[in-house]
């Protein structure tokens, strides 16, 4: 099932070590930053969720602490070869399995019975999701296995659809992505588009290769008479060496009825404030 994006989903994705571009002419080295923090904000300037993160060693995010709904919301991140698992508070654990070039090659998470499977092509990008649930009937038989496969289209170095279809049903989901001519900072799951309206759980560095242009819209529906069309848009507000500082996103749900005007049946904006640590 497709998922709308909030910040709920990007603080397992918060932290990406950023180079901020060096001043033509000159000889100091490039500063290495870490995201240390975001504030949510929401249209009248009223904060809803503020999270803090922590590292090891490696710059690899160990921690994501939220200030509300912690149980849920704040997160710990374990490492050890070929591994990478991820606990909530509340005691919920989803386990990564890496591949030899450190990617997420497959998950499992508090349901034995849904396995998920992520494969890559040669150039190194995610071109296919393919999510199992098996089920066992109160007999004791097991049922025929529910699989929604999602297919990846890249265009000029960008993510710009996803197809996504269960073996149950003839309807295709879409999504689709737009994107700027910046060069992407992948530093957070509000800036990846696997995050949007998909996958919870998208580490910068952990699926592949990551587009290469700064997103600026996505669109959600499916190929269904009259289906519901879901829009996000992103703006970005940056420093003057290159760090974003601020994102702004509005999320817009429109209701198709037959003869009758696309409708806005859900509609709200919020500011991501971003704080660093740099070297």
């Amino acid at each position: 099932m497709i998922k709308k994006s909030t910040l709920i989903y990007l603080i397992s994705a918060a932290a990406f070590l950023f180079a901020c571009s060096k001043e033509e002419g000159s000889d100091k080295p490039d500063e290495k930053c870490l995201v240390s923090g975001i504030e949510q904000t929401d249209s009248i300037g009223k904060n809803t969720q503020t999270y803090s993160f922590e590292y090891d060693d490696q710059n690899r995010m160990i921690q994501a602490n939220a200030t509300r709904d912690t149980a849920f919301k704040s997160f710990d991140f374990q490492f050890s070869p070929g591994k990478l698992i991820m606990k909530s508070r509340f005691g919920g654990t989803i386990d990564f399995t890496l591949d030899e070039q450190g990617r997420i090659s497959s998950y499992t998470g508090a349901d034995p019975n849904k396995t998920t499977v992520f494969k890559y092509n040669q150039e190194g990008y995610l071109i296919e999701i393919v999510a199992t649930y098996n089920f066992t009937r109160s007999d004791g038989t097991v049922g025929q296995p529910s699989v929604h496969t999602s297919k990846l289209t890249y265009t000029n170095g960008n993510l710009t659809k996803i197809s996504g279809k269960w073996n149950s049903s003839s309807i295709v989901e879409l999504t689709t992505f737009e994107y700027n001519n910046e060069e992407a900072n992948t530093l957070f799951g509000i800036n990846a588009q696997l995050d949007q309206f998909t996958y919870n759980y998208t580490l910068p560095g952990y699926y592949g290769k990551t587009s290469k242009n700064e997103l600026v819209k996505a669109t959600q529906t499916n190929e269904s008479e009259n289906a519901p069309v879901n829009i996000i848009t992103f703006q970005y507000e940056k420093d003057p060496s290159g760090k974003i500082r601020s994102i702004v996103s509005v999320f817009k749900n429109i209701f198709k009825s037959p003869g009758k005007p696309d409708k806005i049946s859900t509609f709200y904006r919020n500011r991501f404030t971003i704080k660093y640590t740099c070297d």
